[in-house]
């Protein structure tokens, strides 16, 4: 074969790699193919006598400093003939900074027929990674989008039913040591407001009903699960301070019914018990329980 062709098939591989080396493997000594604009940028020589030596002097210089412990490991002999013993090629990425911009790289290394030389071809794949990225977080925000309440911004019954299973695995599992609580909420009277001051009054007491839970229950997710209902999952310093947010909010409730303004919502609050619940609904049924009880009172005030 001409050293045209070979020259013809490096152009071609250039297309879609950013260098390709050529490695003894007895000596190390080492050339590029179709060398790389980029590199020639950095000063990266295009042949040299001992490739991993050079190459991990480079590593240390170019790569991502989170990356660079990393990307020196990879440049040694014994690792490339490990790793090709049982398998034609392997590859690994890492960061490398060029011109202060951070590119993501791929690297394919393969060992040719007569196990005389190491092929490494580099490619710039910043551009994929981007565009993945991008697809993710789409992919997150619709997610997010579909496990949202439309009109108040809770998370909804979706979310909610997903919560409820996690939960229970993590009973079903033993992992009774994560404490939680707890709170179900119902709004009095929105249907009378529907039926005496349209929807979109009943809307707006919705909507207030939940930025009071918002406000009060600051550290925990809320959920909307029914027209009128919320079960406010507690945690982190909303379930420390449990029994004294749910007093706050039946003190603005209460404060509600003097003024004749704002919303009215019952509440009712119940913490799992490790070693007697079984089941997530044990702690939600009491919960819906103490909930009906505060339903009661408020409608005697």
């Amino acid at each position: 074969m001409g050293i045209e062709i070979y020259n013809d098939i490096a152009d071609c591989l250039a297309q879609e790699y950013e260098a390709i080396y050529y490695i003894d493997v007895e000596t190390g000594a080492y050339c590029e193919f179709a060398p790389s604009e980029m590199y020639q940028s950095m000063e990266v020589p295009s042949m040299g006598k001992d490739f991993f030596e050079e190459t991990r002097a480079n590593a240390r210089k170019y790569a991502h400093p989170d990356d660079r412990e990393y990307a020196e490991s990879m440049y040694y002999k014994e690792l490339f003939l490990d790793k090709l013993y049982y398998k034609k090629s392997f590859t690994y990425k890492y960061r490398i900074l060029i011109n202060g911009d951070v590119h993501f790289f791929c690297f394919l290394v393969m060992m040719t027929k007569d196990k005389k030389h190491f092929v490494l071809c580099d490619k710039d794949i910043s551009d994929e990674v981007r565009a993945e990225r991008e697809r993710q977080a789409a992919l997150r925000a619709e997610r997010e989008i579909a496990r949202r309440d439309e009109l108040t911004g809770a998370q909804n019954r979706t979310a909610y039913l997903e919560l409820m299973d996690s939960v229970q695995g993590n009973i079903d599992n033993g992992m009774d040591y994560l404490p939680f609580s707890l709170a179900v909420c119902d709004i009095n009277d929105l249907k009378k407001i529907n039926d005496s001051r349209g929807h979109n009054a009943g809307d707006d007491y919705i909507k207030n009903a939940y930025e009071v839970l918002r406000f009060v229950f600051s550290k925990s997710p809320i959920f909307r699960v029914g027209g009128d209902e919320f079960v406010i999952f507690l945690r982190s310093d909303d379930y420390t301070n449990r029994e004294m947010l749910v007093e706050k909010i039946k003190k603005l409730v209460r404060n509600n019914i003097i003024s004749g303004e704002g919303a009215i919502i019952a509440v009712g609050m119940s913490d799992f018990r490790p070693g007697i619940d079984m089941s997530y609904t044990d702690v939600f049924e009491r919960a819906d329980n103490f909930m009906y009880e505060d339903k009661r009172s408020l409608k005697d005030l």
